[in-house]
């Protein structure tokens, strides 16, 4: 797992050549890349989209719906796209069309697969929320874990002790 922001991008580049599942969680950061002609979130979407351009046909881009233009990004992604948003609307047309996303909705996290909802059964979301989980939840669905260790890891998630290692 490499986490990959804007600056460095546009400094280092990426550190592989392509990758299995790619994430795109939001725009920040951008009032600080004046140096490479970014001066706010509206550049960002071409340099992360360097994200979504490595992904295999096989892999699986992960994107944050609740963002329109991080949404956009899918048209960039060689292999199949999941969507995740605290927004229903957000997802309307990705599952219309029997895509796949997860969704935070009435204080409880969605596998959706097209019109089907698959929830998981978290015993208690901590802290955070449903919402700052919804991207690793999407993440490790696309790599195919099952809904219960999907569960079973939120129930263990500590959210206290994921921010020191940071």
């Amino acid at each position: 797992v490499f986490e990959n922001g804007a600056a460095t991008i546009l400094d280092q580049g990426l550190v592989y050549d392509r990758c299995r599942i790619g994430v795109v969680t939001d725009l920040e950061g951008g009032e600080s890349l004046e140096r490479h002609d970014i001066r706010d979130a509206d550049g960002l979407p071409r340099v992360l989209r360097t994200q979504i351009d490595v992904v295999l046909s096989d892999g699986v881009g992960v994107l944050n719906a609740d963002d329109p233009r991080i949404a956009e990004l899918a048209r960039y992604c060689d292999g199949s796209v999941m969507l995740y948003a605290t927004d229903t609307a957000a997802l309307a047309a990705h599952r219309g069309e029997g895509g796949r996303a997860v969704l935070a909705r009435d204080g409880q996290l969605l596998l959706c697969e097209g019109s089907a909802e698959t929830p998981l059964t978290p015993r208690s979301p901590g802290s955070l929320g449903l919402a700052v989980l919804l991207p690793a939840v999407a993440a490790a669905w696309a790599f195919g874990l099952a809904p219960a260790l999907l569960s079973a890891g939120i129930d263990t998630f500590d959210a206290h002790t994921s921010a020191d290692t940071h």
